[in-house]
């Protein structure tokens, strides 16, 4: 489980990966990935998530991602209950965040004992599964990866209509269709 002591801005948790283009081949390859917990109480990290959200337009998760983390930073909300993730492509001094550089965020309640909520994940526009010609693919499973992998309890979450293909390819079911409310249940043999 992750530890949540003091710590001075993001720190790596995990490595992921994900597949580049290679514009000359026209083919994707590996990609190695940094993904990293985000400290919302420090300002380091709170401004990385706030350009993040002002660069990433027409993307309204990343909007409320970076209201959590603002209201962890000014101790509206209790930070032991969130966690916030970023997958990056910067592979060192994961303290001083570069905004340019995230992939994708994540914001986890943990509050449950017996599972996670993945209340938001999004991508960056550029590299989502609608945009042509991506430089990046595989962000938002490598983020999926890396909470089963790191949680192995049960996770739920709501999903957008457009997302229902993805998550349903990356193992999660349906739990009520109507609220489109999905769960993924961890193996264990």
């Amino acid at each position: 489980m992750i530890n949540n002591s003091i710590t001075f801005g993001a720190r790596l948790v995990s490595t992921g990966n994900i597949k580049q283009l290679d514009w000359i081949r026209k083919s994707y390859h590996p990609q190695k990935v940094s993904i990293v917990e985000l400290d919302p109480t420090d300002y380091t990290d709170l401004q990385a998530v706030k350009k993040v959200a002002e660069n990433w337009h027409d993307t309204q998760y990343v909007a409320y991602i970076s209201g959590i983390v603002h209201s962890i930073f000014a101790h509206f909300i209790d930070k032991k209950e969130h966690a916030i993730y970023a997958i990056t492509t910067q592979n060192k001094n994961h303290g001083k965040l570069n905004n340019k550089k995230i992939l994708a965020l994540a914001e986890v309640n943990t509050s449950k004992d017996d599972r996670i909520n993945l209340d938001y994940l999004q991508v960056n526009p550029n590299f989502m599964y609608l945009s042509k010609n991506k430089k990046f693919k595989g962000i938002g499973k490598c983020m999926l990866d890396f909470l089963k992998n790191t949680y192995n309890k049960i996770i739920t979450l709501r999903s957008d209509y457009k997302a229902i293909p993805f998550y349903e390819k990356n193992g999660f079911t349906i739990l009520e269709p109507g609220k489109l409310e999905y769960f993924w249940f961890p193996f264990k043999g």
